[in-house]
């Protein structure tokens, strides 16, 4: 690891926290090592998985287990939007 990747993973999960909207994007880092590539994760970081926008748990869970039904998600991400951005309406 060259600590390139680390930076580009900091500045991703900075964007991911800027905001809801931010936390709505999921950015993955790749790089090379040892003729492999690799994905940088949260926990390389020392940080804790992403969590639940329904219930806060660790997202991974959620979305193995299908935790929550694709109306919830749906509902409460309507909900969170309307929230965030004024001129975004759930009645779509």
């Amino acid at each position: 690891m060259s600590g390139d990747e680390k930076r580009v993973k900091q500045w991703t999960v900075m964007l991911e926290y800027a905001s809801f909207v931010g936390r709505l994007a999921d950015f993955d880092v790749h790089y090379f090592s040892e003729w492999t590539v690799k994905t940088m994760k949260r926990r390389d970081l020392g940080l804790p998985g992403r969590p639940c926008y329904i219930c806060g748990q660790l997202a991974t869970l959620c979305a193995r287990s299908k935790r929550h039904d694709l109306e919830t998600i749906q509902h409460v991400m309507a909900e969170r939007l309307a929230t965030e951005i004024p001129t975004f309406t759930s009645e779509r």
